[in-house]
């Protein structure tokens, strides 16, 4: 009998470590390729990365330190006019798929008027350049962006806005499974279909503040950061789940069951699948032209593709040769 009570204990222990394995597997999370935990800035104005891989960021305007999550949390501030962190372009911040986490705390006092970029990668494209983008709305919610001209234009939309001067953790994953985001371990909008980065390598990261190449749009973001990470991979749920859980104990963290919504994407999280038409060679027709660009017009508008600013100037321009030029106006004139 003995032998076979020894088997079987050796059988019983084997299936406990089998499920241990298991969960230590589903919690398991990867090194990040960027760590940004804010703890000092070098004499060379830096902020040094901590995930090894040497992606260590240079500040623009006063990026001021401010007390962070727990009793020796470190944090910095963006202030919405001058402060940004930009990356020196890395492929280690050029995968296929990536998660982007931050610990992030609003203030109930900011006079933002236009959508303020937290984390802002731009592709190689003229008017769709966000290849990755990660922003927060004057309203307090969380926009997670990303295009290609192999895969179109998609916005996700949290269905929940950040509770003011408190600290949330959000995460934004892009990869196979689609476009998600997250708010204290939580989903609050997704879109299912898969996404098709479009990396430039000409490009770098930028943290606070939004460049594209051909129409330049200053967007700073007013807010604090604390607790930078991206991998280069897509988290899933329980992952992300668990990164809110290290610090969800700590003083002044926003808890998931007093400010978000069961976990169902809401219809309006999901944006379109595309902001421009593919290009097509100019029409000969003028109308036709003034048609397009009075639809290019509306969708930028809608998504919020181009600055006020530019959009009013096309349609001063629309409007004008629709009086003067396109509209059966004497050609002798």
């Amino acid at each position: 009998m003995k032998p076979l009570i020894w088997l079987l204990a050796i059988l019983l222990g084997s299936q406990a470590v089998i499920s241990t394995a298991k969960q230590v597997s589903a919690d398991w999370i990867p090194h990040p390729v960027l760590h940004y935990a804010f703890l000092s800035q070098g004499k060379d104005g830096r902020i040094h990365d901590k995930s090894g891989y040497h992606n260590d960021g240079s500040v623009t305007g006063l990026l001021r330190p401010v007390s962070g999550i727990g009793n020796n949390g470190q944090a910095v501030r963006f202030d919405g006019e001058t402060t940004s962190i930009r990356v020196p372009r890395s492929a280690s911040l050029e995968p296929d798929a990536i998660t982007v986490a931050v610990w992030i705390r609003t203030r109930a006092g900011s006079n933002a008027e236009e959508p303020g970029a937290i984390v802002f990668k731009r592709n190689t494209s003229y008017h769709d350049n966000e290849d990755y983008c990660l922003e927060l709305f004057p309203d307090h919610t969380l926009h997670a962006n990303f295009s290609s001209p192999r895969g179109g234009h998609r916005f996700v939309v949290s269905s929940v806005a950040l509770a003011p001067d408190l600290w949330h953790h959000a995460a934004m994953v892009l990869g196979p499974q689609g476009a998600w985001l997250y708010l204290d371990g939580v989903p609050v909008g997704g879109d299912a279909r898969p996404c098709t980065l479009d990396h430039c390598a000409g490009t770098d990261l930028l943290f606070g503040f939004r460049d594209h190449a051909a129409l330049p749009l200053s967007r700073y973001g007013e807010f604090d950061l604390a607790d930078v990470r991206v991998w280069p991979e897509a988290l899933d749920g329980g992952q992300v789940a668990r990164l809110y859980r290290e610090k969800a104990r700590c003083p002044g963290v926003a808890r998931p069951e007093c400010n978000v919504p069961p976990a169902v994407p809401s219809p309006r999280s999901a944006g379109p699948s595309r902001i421009f038409p593919a290009w097509q060679n100019p029409s000969q027709d003028g109308e036709r032209i003034l048609s397009e660009l009075r639809e290019l017009v509306l969708q930028g508008r809608r998504d919020r593709a181009a600055s006020p600013e530019y959009l009013d100037a096309l349609q001063r321009l629309i409007e004008r040769h629709s009086t003067d030029g396109h509209r059966g106006t004497d050609p002798g004139r």
